[in-house]
């Protein structure tokens, strides 16, 4: 046992400098990306978990074995750091206080066969050399071993006992989406599982905490973040003596946090960023819930957290490398050992300080090393040597010598495996749906993708010989006639001086592969800097079991004057999050400081919204309209009027992200309606006294959308001059409540509503759904939280509400009369017949929830009108006779945390009495 513990403690002591060098290192690299330091948190747990390490003369670790277990049976030392003034202090002392334990009376006196002249000390290093009696080190290293074992499994059963009590307090959860459940025994959003983790929410979080809420969540999952946030808590239990451990564990808690808020914020505007910091703060966490409580959403570093989202920017990129080559740094000097170092623990393999004879030392050094011998016996199954392939056989892909037959693309670059390198595909149309295809269809569609991530690769880093070797000789001679491809045989050079794509990973983006072609968007750069958008399409055919490029066509969108070309330029991909994003592609922040020291006239443009949109955008202005729609400060709202699209304008928000002096910058179109809605003057819309609007026609104002007098209840309906029907104020005398609900259509049928005063429980029924061939509602219920705050506790779309019905309503038919029967599947009651003429069942279907509307009250029904349709019909039959059905709206829950869950009874309303109208 004391040989496992010493084991344990040396790794702990050699793992304690790795952390305080990782601890030192996060404060200079503070403004690199956060991902960085959960890499740096790796080569501490390497260095806690690995049994054995390499020797390098880089190594900063002053002694592997620090802590020996064999020193009474070699020299006495006890601690061997490393560091020389430690050790000759710490040892001596060791060494009277375990032989003042041990020393018989005899060697204390100076007999025993000790000799005359030996002293206390003396006699001391002779006992415990000799054997005799009980060694108190190793008493002592045997009594702290079991201490060890004890408090590991405190640590473990506590673990294990607090996610049992917290997974059974979940158990009644809801499920509100896919892996995403809704408890009201939950404080804080969390992630509860192993192998199928879920995000868990509480039952009283606003609607709008829920997105980034969410984004949060779904990244730590995308990172698995629980599962190495679980093996740090492992390590803590196994080392939880080493209190630098347990620091190490929080710093890596906290980093784990901030990575992951690095991930959802880094497209984010200034807005979202401060909604996101808004709902980091609501869902802060008692720091109670202690180091075994699972991934949450406000857990730990709240405050430094929410400075590190306000104040997000995104790192440099020299920033980025100097901080990957400081990791690197860190795992060379603190995951290898001190030359002259032993890796294993075997007995008798200790290097003494200052060694007693050259017989012991040589023992040390010639002995077998158990950790090293089994790495040595083993054989490199993994490494390739460049245009080789395993077995023998030769690498895939490697460039022919011949003519065009020798140059199909079968495979990745010489030495890669087939497909491997090159650009990410995002195919977004022609052949790439999974269904369907055979075998053999979904091998050419790898072949097709495969060459055309490996074209746009070599296109962005303009490998000559690349783009050779995967074109046919026609395509070289067309590329040499443009100056594309320049150069001597086997040095070929490819492109321009500028612009051009710099990064393949985000400067190419594959939209399209077909069988026959694809095309591919490039965004390239100049050094003023500014970015162009290219397309190019390329043609391909199948040859000698592989693809060549048999075409190419390159178009500039670098003057855009229609909207077929603005399409191609940004309507694939949009602005935000893409290189043409000023904000994120790193570009934005240099434009801006030039433009502001500049003296000349060069980037005055860029101080004026509509200039600037025509120039960041590559519009031409002599043909390109802009019309502003909504102002704020920072931002305008925009539509692009393009000769083709008189009907079809294309929405852009500009905005200033360096501040009321700096530069305007296009993003995709950003409506916040709540923002809007809450800067409405309240003052000024009570003094209208307000009527229900019954006026036909687009509305630009807030309007009176539904009251209940006597309970003083109001519902205003948010419009301006670019938005319409969308956005709900609740006013509950003079308390306003916010919703980004869409509240009508155009046919403007207004919402229903109900108070029941018992429950303090709103019932609000939108006509959201209602237009031609539809005439369907959707249920929102309100409810106060402990707070006094209104909020959306239930809610049925018709969406959901369809599916449900789906799920719950069945039909059978009567092949000899031709009848419908509608039956209940839970229970197969009978919910009516009706005569449609049909005598088989194939190709038929019900069309449940279309016609549809909310009967509120103290009970909540939902009135359906079934309809049905056949195969090769253009819509769904609705019979006069049809059974109109009343569906029970179960809300289950308690406390005022109320979700749907289900539907209770359902029963049958005879057909014909125009319960429900409808429009076909």
């Amino acid at each position: 046992m004391e040989h496992i513990f010493v084991e344990v403690l040396n790794r702990s002591i050699a793992a304690g400098w790795a952390i305080l060098a990782v601890a030192a290192l996060r404060l200079l690299i503070r403004r690199a990306p956060k991902w960085i330091s959960c890499l740096l948190w790796a080569v501490v747990a390497v260095r806690l978990v690995c049994p054995f390490s390499l020797e390098s003369v880089f190594s900063l670790i002053p002694s592997k074995e620090t802590v020996r277990s064999d020193a009474a049976d070699l020299d006495g030392n006890f601690v061997d750091s490393g560091i020389r003034f430690l050790d000759d202090a710490v040892n001596p002392a060791l060494r009277r206080s375990f032989g003042s334990a041990a020393i018989p009376e005899t060697v204390e006196d100076g007999d025993a066969g000790a000799g005359p002249g030996i002293g206390r000390e003396a006699g001391a290093d002779a006992y415990l050399r000799t054997g005799t009696g009980v060694n108190p080190a190793q008493r002592v290293l045997s009594i702290t071993g079991i201490i060890w074992i004890v408090g590991m499994g405190i640590l473990a059963l506590y673990s294990l006992a607090s996610y049992i009590r917290l997974w059974r307090r979940v158990r009644t959860a809801v499920r509100l989406e896919e892996a995403v459940y809704v408890s009201e025994f939950a404080d804080t959003p969390f992630i509860l599982g192993i192998t199928r983790p879920r995000i868990y929410l509480p039952s009283g979080m606003p609607e709008e905490m829920r997105a980034p809420v969410l984004a949060h969540e779904r990244a730590h999952l995308r990172r698995l973040d629980n599962l190495w946030k679980m093996c740090g808590y492992a390590l803590v239990c196994v080392y939880w003596f080493h209190p630098l451990v347990w620091v190490a564990y929080s710093l890596l808690c906290r980093d784990i946090e901030m990575a992951c808020d690095e991930r959802v914020i880094k497209g984010y505007d200034a807005h979202k960023r401060r909604m996101y910091s808004e709902a980091l703060l609501a869902c802060s966490l008692d720091r109670r819930g202690g180091f075994g409580y699972p991934l949450a959403f406000g857990e730990v570093g709240v405050r430094e957290r929410i400075k590190s989202v306000i104040q997000y920017k995104k790192p440099r990129f020299w920033v980025a490398m100097a901080a990957a080559v400081a990791c690197i740094a860190v795992a060379v000097c603190f995951l290898t050992n001190p030359v002259g170092s032993e890796d294993g623990s075997g007995e008798g393999q200790s290097l003494a300080a200052g060694a007693d004879s050259a017989t012991e030392a040589g023992r040390g050094n010639g002995s077998e090393n158990r950790y090293a011998g089994a790495n040595a016996s083993g054989t490199n199954r993994g490494t390739v040597p460049d245009g080789q392939g395993g077995d023998g056989m030769d690498g895939p892909g490697g460039a022919g010598t011949g003519g065009d037959e020798d140059k199909a693309y079968k495979g990745g670059a010489a030495g890669e495996p087939d497909g491997a390198g090159g650009t990410e595909v995002t195919s977004v149309s022609g052949d790439s749906a999974e269904e369907g295809l055979t075998e053999m269809e979904a091998e050419e569609r790898a072949l097709r993708e495969a060459l055309v991530s490996e074209w746009a690769q070599a296109f962005v880093e303009r490998d000559g010989n690349a783009v050779q070797r995967l074109a046919t000789e026609g395509v070289a001679d067309d590329l040499e006639s443009r100056d594309m491809l320049s150069g001597p045989q086997g040095q070929r050079s490819f492109g321009l001086s500028s612009p051009w794509p710099e990064d393949a990973d985000k400067d190419a983006a594959v939209y399209e592969i077909a069988p026959e072609y694809a095309s591919i968007l490039y965004y390239a750069r100049t050094s003023e800097p500014h970015v162009t958008a290219w397309k190019e399409r390329i043609f391909y055919r199948k040859q000698d079991g592989g693809y060549v490029v048999t075409r190419e066509e390159l178009t500039w969108l670098d003057d855009i004057s229609t909207l077929k070309e603005y399409s191609e330029a940004y309507g694939y991909f949009g602005i935000d999050g893409t290189a043409m994003d000023y904000e994120t592609n790193g570009l934005g922040e240099a434009l801006n400081s030039k433009a502001l020291l500049s003296s000349g006239t060069d980037y005055q443009d860029l101080f004026q919204p509509e200039r600037a949109a025509r120039r960041l955008l590559n519009l031409d202005a002599s043909e390109v309209k802009l019309e502003r729609i909504y102002e704020e400060p920072g931002e305008i709202n925009f539509y692009v009027w393009l000769p083709g699209g008189e009907d079809s304008p294309m929405p852009i928000t500009m905005m200033q992200p360096y501040g009321r002096e700096g530069i305007w910058i296009p993003k995709d179109r950003r409506v916040d309606v709540i923002a809007r809605f809450r800067r409405t003057d309240w003052d000024e819309i009570r003094d209208r006294n307000m009527i229900l609007v019954n006026e036909p026609g687009r509305w630009n104002h807030v309007v009176l959308i539904a009251e209940l007098p006597e309970e003083g209840i109001r519902l205003y309906g948010y419009n301006d001059v670019e938005c319409s029907y969308q956005g709900v104020a609740v006013e509950i005398n003079e308390d306003a409540f916010y919703f980004d609900w869409d509240y009508t259509t155009d046919r403007h049928l207004l919402p229903e509503c109900y108070w029941n005063g018992e429950k303090r429980q709103l019932q609000v029924a939108l006509n959201s759904y209602a237009g031609h061939n539809a005439a369907a509602q959707a249920l929102h219920v309100l409810e106060y939280d402990d707070y006094g705050v209104l909020y959306d506790s239930d809610w049925l779309e018709p969406e959901d509400m369809q599916e449900m019905l789906q799920n719950r309503i069945g039909f059978s038919i009567d092949e000899e009369t031709g009848r419908l029967r509608l039956l209940d599947k839970r229970d197969h009651t009978d919910l009516g017949t009706v005569d449609i003429g049909v005598h088989e069942a194939e190709g038929f279907g019900l069309e449940l929830g279309m016609f549809s509307s909310f009967s509120l009250g103290e009970d909540i029904k939902l009135l359906v009108e079934p309809g049905y349709y056949r195969e090769g019909a253009s819509g769904a039959e609705y019979p006069d006779d049809m059974p109109t059905l009343e569906v029970e709206i179960l809300l289950r829950g308690g406390n005022g945390n109320r979700r749907l869950v289900d539907f209770g009874e359902i029963q049958c309303i005879p057909g014909g009495d125009g319960t429900l109208s409808r429009e076909k």
